[in-house]
């Protein structure tokens, strides 16, 4: 929703260049320095660097690459501009044929067959510039809804799909967000809704700690970010290369405040579980993305999979994001589905909570390919059942899910 350095600083055309080959005008040793440094360049990791820096570097490149033209020796030539030469090159041939020679059709066959040539040959590359990193996660988490507290502990696994060695890697501890006054979500809401007590409220209040991030089982240094409370950057003891993974790992207990300020919240026993857990940061071909939670706007998040497990009080009733695995909650929801007495009450929900069950349940959620991971839970909700049809690979197809009321 996604929303992930940049180590390949070429323009799109620039991208599935070819190497041509121009007359010398300077030595071989000039030529090689300066092509050496546009390959220095290339190859630098620049997952450290602010957005002046890229740009500084950006502009040596293009100067250096621009020098090199001058020079003579290897050019880039980008793929429009090779695909027009080519047919410029086609069209010229057919002038210099003679009239029985010459086919509108047969030009037009050569044109076409150069140019799926050309996009089978690059296309590969082409395919190549793009990547996204990938998140695998598995929390277990348990509700404790006296003090409206969450404790938990996530194991993540971070792929790096990217050509750039990573350092350090940035994460979202939105949670943060509620505690205090000072945060990027508390200054927004206060441009938008003026002066008030806001998160120096107790029950306003909410935040995440017991952090205690390892990367494949060693403890590593981290901190948080000055005037972002809700972002923190871990350094990596071992660079993380390209197609390598690591398995980061912590404890974490979530204050959840009231929920009248934003998403995440809880009213009475009623919760609303949203941007709850440490979430790396997306990186992309512009580098990190270390985003502080707003009102609006901060699902820029790294697509992978999620296997939750939820504990909480048996006769707590919940919806998730991904597909329930356990059995015996699904027969339970199927039956509470068939009662619809209530649709036609005046008051369909009460607002008085039933005491919760001395009963403990573990409810057990998985999806695939998700940036995102959700759950509200409340004693007092109606179930119903219903099924939607989506597009998938230009098919129709069905799917159950039940809706809480």
């Amino acid at each position: 929703m996604a929303f992930a350095g940049n180590k390949d600083l070429k323009t799109d055309s620039e991208r599935s260049a070819v190497p041509v080959k121009t007359e010398n005008a300077l030595s071989e040793a000039e030529i090689t320095r300066l092509t050496k440094r546009v390959e220095e360049i290339r190859d630098m990791d620049k997952s450290e660097m602010n957005s002046k820096e890229r740009m500084e570097l950006r502009k040596e490149l293009k100067e250096t690459k621009k020098n090199v033209k001058k020079a003579g020796g290897t050019i880039y030539i980008g793929g429009a501009t090779l695909i027009l030469l080519i047919i410029l090159i086609i069209l010229n041939q057919s002038l210099h044929m003679q009239p029985k020679e010459i086919s509108g059709h047969k030009i037009i066959r050569q044109v076409m067959f150069t140019c799926l040539l050309f996009i089978l040959t690059f296309s590969k590359t082409l395919s190549q510039e793009y990547f996204q990193q990938e998140a695998n996660y598995r929390i277990d988490v348990s509700l404790d809804d006296r003090l409206h507290e969450l404790n938990a502990f996530e194991t993540l696994e971070y792929i790096n799909h990217s050509p750039d060695t990573l350092h350090f890697l940035y994460f979202h501890l939105w949670p943060n967000a509620y505690s205090n006054n000072n945060t990027p979500l508390a200054r927004q809401l206060f441009q938008l809704y003026g002066k008030q007590r806001l998160f120096n409220d107790p029950e306003l209040r909410g935040f995440i700690d017991s952090i205690d991030f390892a990367v494949n089982a060693k403890k590593v240094f981290w901190e948080l970010l000055p005037g972002q409370p809700d972002i923190c950057r871990i350094n990596l003891g071992t660079p993380l290369i390209p197609g390598g993974s690591i398995q980061i790992s912590t404890p974490f207990r979530v204050k959840i405040p009231k929920g009248v300020s934003s998403r995440l919240g809880h009213i009475g026993e009623s919760y609303q579980i949203s941007q709850w857990y440490p979430k790396p940061a997306v990186y992309d071909r512009d580098g990190w993305h270390p985003m502080s939670y707003l009102d609006q706007g901060e699902f820029f998040s790294e697509f992978g999979t999620f296997d939750v497990r939820i504990t909480l009080p048996d006769n707590y009733i919940v919806g998730a994001s991904g597909t329930l695995q356990n059995d015996r909650e699904i027969e339970m929801l199927d039956k509470l589905s068939a009662d619809t007495s209530w649709i036609n009450a005046t008051n369909s929900v009460g607002n008085d909570f039933p005491a919760s069950s001395k009963q403990f349940k573990t409810l057990r959620y998985t999806a695939d390919n998700t940036h995102d991971f959700a759950w509200f839970a409340d004693k007092r909700f109606h179930v119903t059942k219903g099924e939607v049809e989506t597009p998938a690979l230009r098919q129709r197809s069905n799917h159950n899910g039940f809706v809480y009321q």
